[in-house]
């Protein structure tokens, strides 16, 4: 289901064309985008951060004043106004990139479902039990509206919207019934300034108590006994483990990067801007970007291996040598590439000998940095031509 939904959103993507309107049917995938990740925001509110923020410092000390409820309402105001301006975009978007009475119709009818949803979000964070299954089913007949509207006349699916958006407005700041939940909220925000502070502050001291206060007391992901290495595949077990643990920030630059380059090679958005009217220039720019993409992914690896050989000269017993490290590393990081061209073999629409090609050069490329980059020459001399390999691959496997 999954992998049916990416790849008829990006269907949907390139089917964007100046003065042509998106088809019903891929305007229904793309809204079925939509749903799927405001779902899963009113899901996972009771244990995420609030939708609308308040600094702790100002929940401690204004609570219960008026300026406690300017503040609180100042902040729904600018989040009803990023709702407003996504709901801009994607109806911008979906109606062929012009501006008409149908655009306008359309950020109409999304703003008041991205409002909905937040607030059904905010109730669920706030609420009880009860209040939880109320936004769910709240949120749930919002979405199925939102995806029976594509198919039927505009004005009379905005009717149900118009009413739920203002009833949750009367719940939220003319009701007394909605029972702030200052305690939870206080220890959400307290906790987000504290992390905040603490990084800012690089004070690792501090990030180490706060992550040993939210540490779960029940390991339920995989440990590294649970896959009973031997000493030929404990390396292997250890850079396995290793990609669960990466960073998420680390995988959502990867992601940004391959969007940005499927949107420079398969679409025209960026056609507009200035140097970017020829289609062989943002091809070559969205290779460069997925270059990017797996040259940060090869880095990442070579750095955990040469940590774990630096680590052997301060005193650290491996049963293994330096060679069998940085090639566990390098087959890990062949396997997981290898997961991950299969889909963007989909979603680019290429055959399968071309992004085997991309792999090869891929899997060059990351030999010669595993064994030749800690070279005194090998920074100056296989470091670029590493990259040139690289970026080589993926001209070829993405856009010739």
């Amino acid at each position: 289901m999954a992998v049916v939904l990416v790849c008829e959103t990006n269907r949907s993507f390139l089917l964007i064309n100046p003065g042509v309107p998106l088809p019903q049917t891929y305007t229904w995938w793309f809204y079925l985008a939509i749903v799927l990740v405001k779902m899963y925001s009113v899901v996972s509110a009771p244990s995420s951060p609030p939708v609308v923020r308040l600094y702790a410092a100002t929940v401690l000390y204004t609570y219960n004043t008026h300026f406690f409820q300017k503040r609180l309402r100042l902040r729904w105001f600018f989040s009803f106004f990023k709702d407003l301006c996504a709901s801009l975009i994607i109806s911008y978007i979906v109606n062929g990139l012009l501006i008409t009475q149908n655009t306008w119709g359309l950020s109409c009818k999304l703003f008041l479902y991205f409002s909905c949803m937040t607030m059904c979000s905010w109730t669920a964070f706030h609420g009880n039990r009860a209040v939880y299954i109320w936004s769910l089913l709240l949120g749930g007949v919002l979405s199925c509206l939102l995806l029976s509207s594509v198919f039927h006349g505009l004005l009379f699916w905005m009717v149900p919207y118009f009413v739920t958006f203002g009833g949750l407005l009367f719940y939220l700041f003319l009701s007394k019934k909605l029972g702030f939940h200052m305690e939870k909220y206080f220890s959400c925000v307290s906790f987000l300034d504290a992390s905040e502070a603490a990084f800012e502050q690089n004070d690792y001291g501090r990030m180490a108590q706060l992550s040993e206060t939210t540490r779960p007391k029940v390991v339920r992901g995989l440990t590294y006994g649970d896959l009973h290495p031997s000493k030929s595949t404990a390396i292997l077990a250890r850079s396995c483990i290793g990609l669960l643990r990466i960073r998420k920030e680390l995988y959502y630059m990867l992601a940004g990067l391959i969007i940005i380059s499927w949107l420079l090679i398969k679409t025209s958005v960026f056609s507009s801007l200035p140097l970017m009217e020829v289609s062989e220039t943002r091809k070559l720019l969205g290779s460069l970007c997925i270059t990017m993409a797996f040259n940060a992914f090869n880095q990442f690896q070579i750095s955990q291996a040469a940590d774990i050989c630096t680590k052997r000269l301060k005193g650290l017993s491996l049963p293994v040598s330096d060679f069998h490290v940085r090639i566990g590393y390098l087959l890990t990081t062949l396997l997981f590439t290898a997961l991950v061209c299969l889909p963007l073999c989909i979603i680019f629409s290429r055959p399968l000998y071309k992004m085997a090609l991309f792999w090869f050069a891929l899997g060059i490329s990351c030999l010669l940095l595993s064994f030749v980059s800690d070279k005194r020459w090998g920074k100056r001399v296989v470091t670029p031509v590493s990259t040139i390999i690289l970026l080589t691959g993926a001209f070829l496997g993405f856009v010739f």
